[in-house]
């Protein structure tokens, strides 16, 4: 893996949502550099005393208003129908710039109408409609930069959560809480009239997530009101609540995170029991429950742990199946914070699972959803910070640690092990280190090569080479690169490439196997039962 100069920033330095553009705040300058040469495309001056101020950076990929009937025939745009904004914004002023139409630009002051500081911002369905939450979340603003005018939307719940657009129509579903209860508003798109008010049967609702279909919402209930998930309608209407396995006895401990399978073929819910059920989305009764032990006996599963030798070269090794995890430091705490499932992470394709166990948080779970079993483990010195698949390399993971050293570390099935990638970069500033991958369309049929000996970065613009990862603080960032060379993509990640959806675990289906690992608990009968297609390699 190959690895640009470093780069000044004094705040977060965030890439675009296609990979083109990499955004840096560099005081008194928003600096737009191009993700695959690196070379600055476009400066604008956003003055020193705002720039010192900033507290958002977000990017919004949209059709552009002029174009016409160039959608292909799944109705997707063409690229070169996609306009790129980026947005910045202070506790009171918003500003929105387009990256290729310099005329433009808007400005939002007193963005919060009056209410307080700014809580959040983010784009809406549009690239013209702008979101900002108030303090104290007294209301929602929706501002469109077409029009000039303003919608407001009281009680919002949450600044950050419990809020989502459906896929396809964009129609915004909103948890609010107006008085002593909870209330999911759906509103429609542009207008943002309220089409339905629904009163959820939670206490304490803690998120609202719409499935990839846009078929279902789901809202969870906080953990300390039981355990209960919500799923409804399109349109609003209670469809099931889930509050556990009948055959369960007690209901646990409640649930912690909730996140849709890609396919839409099913609903993982972690909760702080340790566990992952896996809801269908026909009757969305449970198909299976993930468990994570504290102590590692896995004889068909590789558990890889992180080991530094005397030089302080960080690698992965194979672990004895006998291997405990060290536990949080905190895990005896009060604090529900070290306990349950804190991650939970689906491949692009919803082939793989990605989950932390917030009592052993040094410990990554790799799980396969074809035939549902870890495929491995990996153990780490310090506890994990995230896990990010690559949103068009299958099943290639990166895992970000709370470490003060720059280290990447990264999973794909078809290595013999994992892979620890130092990043030349002076130390970064103690908490404060950032990773993401870029995303790169092309990067779907070129190869991979995290091996090849560092070219001169001078020949990094003259070959054909593709931003994968960018890694930095608030001073500084970098770029790593992959070789492009022809006929290097290994046979299992060509055959990951050409995997069909419907290889992809399938709730719906009767199951046609016995599951005999100890790992995958309390398989559920019911009305369906549900079978794992397993491809047969030729």
């Amino acid at each position: 893996m190959e690895f640009t100069q470093t780069f000044k920033s004094s705040s977060f330095s965030l890439p675009s949502p296609d990979g083109r553009i990499i955004a840096t705040i560099a005081p008194p300058k928003l600096v737009l550099r191009s993700a695959s040469s690196l070379e600055i495309i476009r400066t604008i001056d956003i003055g020193l005393d705002f720039a010192s101020r900033i507290n958002f950076l977000r990017w919004f990929v949209s059709a552009k208003r002029d174009s016409q009937p160039s959608n292909l025939s799944d109705g997707t745009l063409r690229t070169t129908d996609l306009a790129l904004r980026v947005l910045v914004a202070d506790e009171d002023t918003v500003k929105v710039w387009d990256v290729y139409s310099p005329n433009f630009k808007a400005t939002i002051e007193g963005a919060s109408s009056g209410i307080g500081k700014v809580a959040n911002v983010e784009f809406g369905q549009s690239a013209d409609e702008i979101l900002v939450f108030s303090e104290c979340n007294v209301k929602l603003i929706v501002w469109s930069l077409s029009t000039g005018r303003s919608i407001q939307i009281r009680d919002p719940k949450f600044s950050t959560k419990g809020f989502g657009y459906r896929p396809r129509t964009g129609h915004l579903a909103l948890l609010t809480r107006p008085a002593s209860h909870d209330i999911v508003t759906v509103h429609k798109p542009r207008t943002y009239e309220v089409i339905n008010s629904i009163a959820t049967p939670t206490l304490d609702a803690q998120g609202l997530r719409w499935s990839p279909d846009g078929r279902w919402f789901a809202v969870i209930e906080s953990a300390s009101s039981g355990y209960k998930a919500s799923i409804y309608t399109a349109d609003g209407n209670l469809y099931k609540s889930y509050s556990g396995a009948q055959n369960e006895g007690p209901k646990g401990l409640g649930i912690r995170i909730m996140e849709w399978c890609p396919t839409g073929k099913s609903l993982a819910i972690g909760d702080y029991d340790s566990k992952i059920t896996f809801l269908n989305n026909k009757t969305f009764a449970p198909t299976m429950t993930l468990g994570h032990p504290t102590t590692l006996k896995l004889p068909r599963t590789c558990i890889y742990q992180e080991q530094v030798d005397s030089n302080g070269r960080h690698t992965y090794a194979k672990a004895t199946q006998d291997l405990s995890p060290p536990l949080s430091s905190a895990s005896s705490s009060p604090d529900n914070q070290f306990l349950g499932i804190s991650h939970l992470a689906f491949s692009a394709k919803g082939d793989y699972l990605a989950s932390i166990n917030a009592q052993t948080n040094t410990t990554v779970w790799l799980w396969s959803l074809i035939r549902p079993s870890p495929v491995a483990v990996l153990v780490h010195h310090c506890p994990v910070k995230n896990v990010f698949w690559h949103p068009t390399v299958p099943d290639l993971l990166l895992v970000q640690c709370t470490a003060d050293e720059p280290l990447i570390y990264l999973w794909q099935p078809s290595w013999a092990e994992p892979r620890v990638v130092c990043v030349p970069i002076p130390k970064p500033i103690a908490g404060k280190h950032q990773v993401s991958w870029i995303y790169s369309s092309a990067s779907m049929s070129k190869p991979l090569d995290f091996d090849s000996e560092p070219a001169p970065l001078e020949e990094m613009t003259s070959q054909a080479r593709y931003p994968m990862a960018m890694y930095g603080d608030t001073q500084k960032f970098v770029v790593g690169y992959v070789v492009d060379e022809e006929g290097r993509w290994q046979d299992d990640l060509a055959s990951a490439l050409g995997r069909k959806e419907e290889d992809v675990f399938e709730a719906d289906e009767e199951l046609s196997e016995k599951v005999e690992a100890s790992w995958v608990e309390d398989q559920v009968d019911d009305t369906f039962r549900y079978r794992h297609r397993i491809p047969v390699s030729s």
